[in-house]
């Protein structure tokens, strides 16, 4: 069962941190809401799906490149979820690909981050309600799938139906069908794809 947490409902002074426990494989991906006027906090620990349960935490200290590749809207969940996200699975010695820390100054972007996403043992991915506007994300979130390693999804603001599109309601049928207007049809139809197949994944609602 998914957990849900209703950020609306939150005093804006909530700080919210992710993070992510291993032991012989990553068994349990944490979701804690800290409120700073409080000295205790209320953590919710959310099971780990099957793919990444199948891991074995050899795999972050032996893979070149990036242990974990985070997948973001920028203006959404830069500066708050998906920051937390880094800097706490930074901590615990995971080595993670966040386009504002691993982007240098001389850099080739696109080059990055497709190497970013090639080297990754896993990818976070953080559907957040602008997500779908971004053709960065949607062009990133169509190599990770192609990439057929563990993907887990962060459902930030929207939920995993209207990430399938069922119907023309919601901001991704409308974000999608602007693209449509200016892209190639099989262009925009992996898009869709790649969004239908990441959203079926068991991920965390808040």
């Amino acid at each position: 069962m998914d957990s849900r947490l209703n950020l609306d409902k939150k005093p804006r002074n909530w700080q919210y941190r992710l993070s992510l426990r291993s032991s012989e494989a990553w068994t349990r991906f944490c979701l804690v809401a800290i409120p700073e006027e409080q000295e205790e906090f209320c953590p919710c620990i959310l099971p780990m799906g099957n793919k990444l349960s199948s891991f074995h935490s050899s795999c972050f200290r032996t893979t070149t490149g990036y242990d974990v590749f985070l997948n973001h809207r920028g203006p959404d969940v830069k500066e708050s979820v998906d920051s937390l996200i880094f800097h706490n699975l930074q901590n615990k010695g995971l080595r993670v690909f966040f386009d504002k820390n691993s982007i240098q100054v001389g850099d080739n972007i696109p080059q990055s981050i497709e190497g970013g996403i090639h080297s990754a043992c896993a990818h976070i991915v953080t559907f957040s309600p602008n997500y779908a506007e971004s053709v960065w994300c949607l062009k990133e979130l169509q190599l990770i799938v192609k990439t057929r390693t563990s993907i887990i999804p962060v459902f930030c603001g929207v939920r995993p139906s209207e990430i399938r599109m069922k119907t023309e309601e919601g901001v991704y049928a409308r974000a999608i069908h602007k693209h449509g207007g200016m892209f190639e049809s099989h262009l925009v139809d992996e898009w869709k794809k790649a969004l239908s197949v990441v959203s079926y994944i068991k991920g965390y609602i808040f």
